[in-house]
Order: C-alpha cells, then structure tokens, then sequence
C-alpha cells in the first residue's frame, strides 16, 4: 500500500468527514462531476477551521485533494452493496499503529508483508482490542484503543452502534473497518460475508502457504524454538513500552488538537 504523511491522512479524513455527512443526506454523488467536486474543495477551507488550518501548515495542491475525493466517493458507493455504514469519526494518521498493525510483519511462514488497505477492529471480552487482516488476527494493548473510541467525536459519529462493538464483559455483535488508503470507517454486522470477502481478497495467493497441518506446526515449534533462544533485553521492552506510550500521546493530541474537548463557549 503506498505510504502516506500524516498531513496526508489528515486532510483524507476532514474531508470524509463532510463527505459522510453529505453520504448520509443522498448529496455526496453530486461530487462524481469533477467541475462541482473543484467548486466544493475550492470553497471548503473557509467554512472548515480544521482544514484551513492543515493547508496553511502545508499545502495540498487541489488536484491532489480532488483524487481523494473521488477515491473516498468510489468506496463510499459501494457501502450500501457490502452492507457497510459508513461512521463519522476521525482517523488519526497513527491509529492502525497504535492498536498494534504495523504493517510490516510477514505473512505466516511467507515472505508477503501484512500491509493490508482492509482492517476489522473490535473489543474482545478479555478485555483487549481485537483486529485482523483476513491472513489472521490478534488481541493488543487496550490503552489507544479506548483513547480513540471514547474521544466525543467518535463516541458521537459511532451513535448507536457505540455499545455493539465489544466490552471486557460483552461480546461484540458488530465490528469496525477501516479503509487504511482512504481512512474512511465503517461498521458492520460480524460475520458480514461481504467484510469477511473484503479481508481475504485484498492478498495475493501466495499470502497463503501450500504446506500441510503438519509442516506448519514443524515451522511454528522452530520458530518458537529460534525466540527462546534470543529473548529480548530489558532495554528492548522498555524501548518498546516507552514507543507506545508516546503513539498513544500522538494519537491524543492528535484528537485534541482538531476535535477538543467541548467547553462552555468555545467552538470545537
């Protein structure tokens, strides 16, 4: 997946936001006719702070916005089709890293990286964040997980389906998906077929190893093996604990820095 600057995924996600917004009113296939699509972007930073305020930090040119535009617009048309609802909530640029997808590991027992556009999110009731990428999955630290969800921004875009996404004492009947390119969001029903397609189809063939049950469970006790043998130094894990503590402060500003928290006579 090509790499995007945070700067870039910031102005992906304040313009979904309206884009959404507009989604859910029947108004945002207007924008399919690239003249009216200019007018809108042309016109949008002096009625959005927020994006005014990014494109005088570093500029985008209009162009370029007007590719995300459509990109995000392709997607957002297919989301009625895959039974997908599309969330007004902001996407900080380090969100898929802070709950655990780096997007650089490897595929089991391949050589195909796991930087999937396509991400499941839920919380499970160890208490812990779940996400896969439809060549596995796995729990991590609860920490950014719940910094993000409970942000009011999101807890108000998610609207009711806030409770159906999994608590340390409920099981999750519905999960979140992100689109890592366009950072759009959505929600869905677990178990969505179209969600499920959506996960595995995003891998090329050979994402998946033509070994059998036997010679895997051989290379999954070698690899345990070769871990044991080099575990990591104190150093290491306090390098790595500092690194998320500071992901997770990135995220919360990032949040507070374009949605702050609402006070009496401020404007958020």
């Amino acid at each position: 997946m090509t790499t995007m600057t945070p700067h870039e995924s910031t102005a992906r996600t304040l313009l979904n936001m309206h884009l959404v917004a507009l989604y859910r009113q029947g108004k945002a296939l207007a924008f399919a006719d690239t003249t009216k699509a200019h007018q809108f972007l042309m016109g949008l930073p002096a009625h959005d702070p927020r994006l005014s305020r990014l494109f005088q930090e570093t500029p985008i040119a209009t162009q370029r916005q007007g590719a995300y535009l459509q990109e995000s617009l392709q997607e957002l048309c297919q989301a009625e089709s895959r039974k997908l609802v599309p969330i007004l909530a902001p996407i900080p640029p380090n969100l898929e890293l802070t709950l655990g997808y780096s997007g650089e590991s490897k595929a089991p027992f391949t050589d195909v990286t796991r930087d999937a556009n396509f991400l499941a999110f839920y919380y499970s009731t160890g208490d812990k964040p779940y996400w896969e990428d439809g060549l596995g999955g796995q729990t991590d630290s609860w920490d950014g997980y719940l910094t993000w969800i409970q942000h009011w921004m999101v807890s108000a875009g998610l609207g009711p389906y806030r409770d159906t996404l999994g608590a340390a004492d409920a099981e999750a009947s519905h999960t979140w998906l992100l689109d890592r390119r366009t950072r759009l969001v959505y929600v869905a029903e677990r178990g969505n077929p179209a969600v499920r397609q959506l996960l595995r189809a995003q891998w090329p063939q050979d994402a998946w190893p033509n070994i059998s049950p036997e010679e895997a469970l051989d290379l999954m006790r070698q690899r345990m093996a070769q871990q044991s043998q080099r575990p990591l130094s104190q150093e290491q894990v306090m390098a790595f604990y500092r690194q998320h503590l500071q992901d997770v402060a990135d995220l919360s500003d990032w949040l507070e820095k374009y949605w702050p928290m609402k006070v009496s006579g401020r404007d958020g």
